[in-house]
């Protein structure tokens, strides 16, 4: 593929984007692969300059780029979602929007179907070639990849966004009561269905939580999400936020980055008066002695407010401990 794109005039940068989408899309057919590549010439993401295909978009937006699918494939989806009754295209239709096996049970809540029409669904779904059944333990079913990639590119942008927003709503509903564990994933939903707004406070408890787990990696790739939608945000979540970002600078003991996630919350808490503006003046003025390594006593008396968990107080203590070491 790679050779084939290279042939075709795809500059270097381009190419290391799109083969891997393309291969994993088209199975490797070269045939349809330059078809997906010459419409996304036509459409004007590629310009010709001299020999070569030049993007006319950022690299790092090609990552994210749909796909065009060649007309041939399109009719060949079309025909066989005819075949298919209304309740059972509904489940198809969720399936490629939620990209994974799911439970019959959460199909059937997500559409909004009774489980008395299970038999007639799954007699529908069983003439089409790309859909799995697995019956261990529940009953899930699944759209074989690469189809659940094709049949989610070819729904329209409107109904996709709708089925988003629908199951972020139905998720919400069913796990009210503890909502840390679907909380990305409802956040996901949003933004892909256009409410980017509402998504921060989703990632906000899913990376709290991720931090209570002890789970660093998700924690920083879940603070990394939510930069984008600060801008808009509640002071409060911006706030939180920021607290967030100070227990991550802490974990890697940065003090420099620390002290300035500390004063931009500080600053927020400021904004809203929040009753936290005392906590975080402590927070800042313990960074600052723990930073120059001054007055162990004055340390003491700061860790009996500080920091917000265990850990990080296990942490404060066993620097005074080192202080005192140090001054003997």
């Amino acid at each position: 593929v790679h050779r084939l794109l290279r042939s075709f005039g795809l500059n270097k940068s381009a190419l290391l984007h799109l083969v891997p989408k393309l291969h994993l899309l088209f199975s490797g057919n070269p045939g349809t692969i330059l078809e997906s590549v010459q419409k996304l010439c036509d459409n004007g993401i590629f310009q010709k300059r001299r020999r070569n295909w030049i993007p006319t978009i950022k690299i790092s937006e090609l990552k994210n780029l749909p796909l065009p699918i060649p007309r041939h494939i399109a009719h060949t989806y079309t025909q066989q979602l005819e075949l298919l009754s209304s309740l059972a295209k509904q489940f198809v239709e969720c399936l490629c929007v939620l990209q994974m096996e799911t439970s019959v049970d959460s199909l059937l809540l997500f559409t909004d179907t009774s489980s008395t029409s299970v038999p007639e669904i799954k007699m529908s779904l069983a003439h089409m070639p790309w859909i799995e059944v697995h019956t261990e333990h529940i009953e899930r079913l699944n759209i074989k990849s690469p189809h659940n990639t094709l049949l989610y590119l070819l729904l329209p942008s409107e109904r996709k966004k709708n089925w988003h927003l629908r199951i972020a709503g139905m998720l919400h509903q069913k796990y009210r009561a503890r909502i840390a564990p679907v909380a990305e994933e409802i956040a996901t939903h949003l933004i892909k269905g256009g409410q980017s707004s509402k998504a921060l406070s989703f990632l906000l408890v899913a990376a709290q939580d991720a931090l209570k787990s002890g789970n660093h990696h998700k924690f920083r790739a879940l603070l990394r999400r939510q930069i984008p939608l600060l801008d808009n945000a509640k002071i409060q979540l911006q706030r939180f936020h920021y607290e967030l970002q100070l227990q991550l600078a802490l974990h890697d003991e940065e003090l420099n980055l620390a002290i300035q996630y500390a004063s931009e919350a500080l600053r927020l808490a400021e904004k809203e008066q929040h009753p936290r503006i005392p906590l975080l003046r402590l927070q800042i003025e313990l960074l600052s002695i723990e930073k120059q390594n001054t007055d162990p006593e004055k340390f003491k008396t700061l860790i009996n407010y500080l920091p917000y968990n265990q850990t990080e107080r296990i942490k404060a203590e066993q620097t005074y401990a080192l202080y005192l070491m140090e001054d003997n």
